[in-house]
């Protein structure tokens, strides 16, 4: 039984791990594109028009919600891995990821300091789709459509974090069983 436990424990662990890098490669390429976008834009000898910013606005932040919403499909896959090695960890008394606690398993005897991954996508994702309407609020003048990419952007945050609240409650009311 222990040596199943073990391939297990070692296969939740390199795909924790293969979602939580993978998330990041494929968010880069996005991110990347988004600003090449606004540069493209922005680069042009005449100022683009309002609704060339809003227009572009809105595609990059919902290109960049999708994103959004695939990482946090990541993030519930990797969390499902951590929560399954809590408990091989406690069955096999072993002690890696213990001191780091997990929701419904263990407390936490570590702290960690700083914002969390998932909130870093979230704070990426409204500085790339803000930037191109700030820049022509400055350089010419504000308007209000040069903002619903923002509201898009909330709208796709909200429903992650109401989504990421639904997944924490369930860990907390999860069995320490095997």
């Amino acid at each position: 039984m222990n040596d199943n436990l073990h391939f297990e424990y070692q296969a939740a662990h390199d795909s924790f791990h293969h979602y939580d890098g993978f998330k990041w490669q494929s968010g880069t390429m996005l991110i990347a594109s988004s600003t090449v976008l606004w540069g493209l834009l922005f680069s042009r000898d005449a100022p683009p028009s309002a609704t060339q910013v809003a227009c572009a606005s809105i595609f990059i932040s919902l290109l960049l919600s999708m994103w959004l919403l695939y990482a946090h499909h990541y993030r519930q896959l990797y969390m499902s891995k951590l929560h399954r090695i809590h408990l091989i960890e406690l069955e096999l008394k072993m002690k890696l990821n213990a001191p780091l606690g997990f929701i419904g398993v263990t407390d936490r005897t570590r702290n960690l300091y700083g914002p969390k991954g998932h909130n870093i996508d979230i704070f990426v994702c409204m500085l790339i789709t803000i930037f191109g309407p700030i820049y022509q609020s400055i350089s010419c003048k504000c308007e209000p459509k040069l903002f619903f990419g923002l509201f898009v952007m909330m709208g796709f945050s909200c429903y992650v974090h109401w989504n990421e609240k639904k997944m924490l409650a369930d860990y907390k009311g999860t069995s320490t069983n095997l």
